[in-house]
């Protein structure tokens, strides 16, 4: 093992014990692209322990170094979004279209909380979430099928990275419902 790579673990145990500050982890989050010699595999590990801990710590700091903490799954559902209503007349949607932020992120209750959804004149409607619970926690997606005020139709819960899974599933539900 490089010296420089015993400094990063150093580096990641001390993030992970919360013994730096938010201009201490700027300030090491800025000295990662000032360092060459740093491998790749390394620079990713310091990123990857410094944003959560900006994000729970610091969430304005985290969001101007690494952007609003729903971008990628915001970008995911507007892809599915785009692509399951094309041809779609969408005046009948008694929901918003595009991507929402879910009332559990407005509330606090989880990390990030962000959906798509269609619902019909007979809400009969079909919901895709993508929800993280804590920072570093796995992005979980979740697709239902449901009437609004009945009883719960189908629902499918996966890996957020798997999302493209559910993407079908949503586009032919839209389509039914439209």
């Amino acid at each position: 093992m490089s010296k420089l790579t015993e400094l990063v673990n150093k580096h990641i145990r001390k993030i992970e014990d919360g013994l730096y500050s938010d201009d201490e982890l700027i300030k090491l989050y800025r000295n990662i692209d000032a360092q060459t010699s740093l491998l790749d595999e390394d620079r990713e590990r310091l990123i990857a322990a410094i944003e959560p801990a900006l994000r729970v710590r610091w969430p304005r700091t985290a969001k101007k170094l690494f952007g609003p903490k729903d971008i990628e799954a915001r970008e995911q559902l507007s892809r599915i979004w785009n692509a399951a209503t094309e041809g779609v007349d969408l005046s009948r949607n008694r929901h918003r279209n595009g991507v929402k932020t879910g009332g559990a992120m407005m509330r606090g209750d989880v990390h990030v909380d962000v959906y798509i959804s269609f619902k019909n004149e007979a809400s009969q409607a079909v919901h895709l979430s993508i929800v993280q619970f804590k920072p570093g926690d796995e992005f979980i997606a979740t697709l239902s099928r449901y009437v609004v005020g009945g009883a719960m139709g189908e629902v499918r819960r996966v890996p957020a990275s798997a999302v493209a899974s559910l993407t079908s599933f949503f586009a032919e539900a839209v389509r039914e419902l439209a």
